[in-house]
Formats: C-alpha cells, structure tokens, sequence
C-alpha cells in the first residue's frame, strides 16, 4: 500500500512542476539532438532546405507552447510572451513581435488546443495584443491546422 501511495504522490509533484515550468514561460521539447548539437545552431547553414527546417522547427515549438499555455488554464500574458521570446531566440528569430510566422503558429496551437468560440476570440485578442493584422495571421493559422 506504501508503494501505491509513494507513485500517486510522485505523480502529482511532477504534474505541478510542469504546469509551474509552463506558467512561467519555459517549455520542453523532444529532440534526439546532443548538446554539441544545439549549441552548433542550425541556423548557421545557408541551405534553403536547412532554413525551411529551421522555420517549421520555429513553428512547430510555438504551435505546442501555445497549446501547452492554453491548456494549463493561465492567464499570464507577459509569461506567454517571454516564453516566446526564448523559443525564438533559441531560433536565431529576432523580432519575433512582428514575424507573421510566430502569430500563424500561435493560431496553429489555439486549433490544436481546440479552443473555440468566445474563449478562442478572447485568447486571440489578448495574444496579439489587439493589433488587427496579428490576429489576422492567428486566424490563418487557426483554419489551416
């Protein structure tokens, strides 16, 4: 019974770090990737294929710390957008406030969150800190996931 006990309440200080870590801004990603291997930055190389990857690697975090940050329920505007300031900067994306690519990513995520109605037009708003053409881009982003 101890056992049982030990696991629920381990599993429940690990959901708390993680949705701590994701309302403070920091998020995780997958990657298969060494140390050496990031710090090298792949946006060194000037391939065109090497930048495409680069901006769907940009897009695909913003999509999923945009999910992430829906789906733990907070309301922390500045945190959102500190976290996207580091995703962008471990990107090599400078500007990213005015990147259509990181407005069209975060609409991606709001669809994959499935966040609909008045819910989805509030978040839409308030991420794009009202500026029409920023969420025109979350709302081409959100019809085309």
């Amino acid at each position: 019974m101890p056992t049982v006990i030990n696991r629920f309440s381990l599993q429940i200080l690990l959901s708390g770090i993680v949705t701590a870590l994701f309302i403070n801004g920091c998020s995780f990603s997958a990657s298969s990737e060494s140390s050496s291997e990031i710090i090298a930055s792949p946006f060194k190389s000037s391939s065109a294929s090497s930048s495409r990857d680069s901006s769907d690697e940009y897009e695909n975090e913003v999509r999923d710390y945009t999910y992430a940050y829906v789906r733990s329920s907070a309301a922390d505007y500045t945190g959102f957008k500190s976290g996207l300031a580091e995703i962008a900067s471990r990107h090599g994306v400078t500007n990213w406030e005015v990147q259509p690519l990181t407005y069209v990513s975060i609409g991606r995520g709001l669809r994959k969150a499935n966040v609909k109605g008045i819910e989805y037009e509030t978040f839409k708003k308030n991420l794009a800190a009202g500026d029409f053409s920023k969420m025109q881009d979350i709302e081409r982003g959100y019809r085309s996931e």
